[in-house]
């Protein structure tokens, strides 16, 4: 039962997508930067969220396959969702929606006012082409300003509630 009820919480934890306004600014919180890619139908869904994983703590982020937990607990509402934090509250989305199986949004958030990693944002643009072969789409810079750190702050809130959430998942009681 408990591993039932913190698989809903991590669900229903999941609406709060980082588009969302507060009382103090009608603004939404933009990615710094997002794209698409799209591979091979042949590619299987593992090893796309292998190699993101990996390119992921690569750059020393902390990584959840949130689209792993769902499955393994009979929940799907995304094939593919990885989220990733790392040390400066850099947060990096990578989702494949139903029924798109074969196409993956990828978002990268910084603390506003944006503060650009050139250097990431080639690094997360180039891992689709160079390291699964797929196609890159789409692609869009945005910039913040301070006005939506309260919302940023929240996001990061939101996604450290789903680290422990998932860590309860993982190694909660058992039925």
């Amino acid at each position: 039962m408990h591993r039932i009820l913190v698989a809903l919480q991590l669900v229903t934890s999941l609406v709060g997508i980082p588009d969302r306004a507060t009382a103090e600014s009608d603004r939404p919180l933009l990615p710094d930067l997002s794209f698409y890619f799209d591979c091979d139908p042949k590619m299987q869904r593992t090893n796309v969220e292998s190699v993101v994983t990996e390119v992921l703590r690569e750059l020393e982020f902390r990584t959840l396959n949130i689209g792993r937990l769902q499955r393994d607990n009979g929940v799907i509402l995304y094939n593919s969702y990885i989220i990733a934090i790392d040390k400066n509250d850099r947060m990096v989305n990578v989702r494949s929606f139903l029924p798109n199986l074969d196409s993956y949004s990828v978002t990268l958030y910084s603390a506003p006012p944006t503060q650009r990693s050139l250097e990431l944002e080639a690094t997360l643009l180039s891992f689709a082409e160079k390291a699964l072969d797929c196609s890159v789409r789409q692609i869009a810079r945005n910039q913040n300003d301070s006005s939506v750190g309260s919302v940023f702050n929240m996001e990061v809130n939101r996604i450290e509630s789903l680290f422990r959430e998932a860590k309860d998942l993982r190694f909660g009681p058992r039925i």
